[in-house]
């Protein structure tokens, strides 16, 4: 936000009355509306994200402790053929 508030900085300065200037700060306001939901829905999915993050741990925890259950001891002889 502030790099694209600086990078339309000055740009009225002298210009006011021109449609390009209009059309410009036009451009800066819907951006910034945007740039303001993104950040929103960002901060609302930031919870529930953690949660399926920890879950899938969890469960990935789980899934591996059934596994070594099933699984036949690893063979202590290193010898070849």
């Amino acid at each position: 936000m502030t790099k694209l508030e600086t990078a339309h900085g000055g740009v009225s300065t002298g210009t006011e009355g021109l449609e390009t200037t209009a059309a410009l700060s036009a451009v800066l306001y819907s951006w910034q509306q945007r740039l303001k939901s993104v950040r929103d829905e960002c901060g609302n999915l930031e919870a529930p994200l953690r949660l399926v993050a920890k879950d899938q741990g969890e469960f990935e925890k789980y899934t591996m402790g059934k596994f070594t259950q099933v699984m036949p001891p690893k063979s202590q002889d290193k010898g070849g053929r």
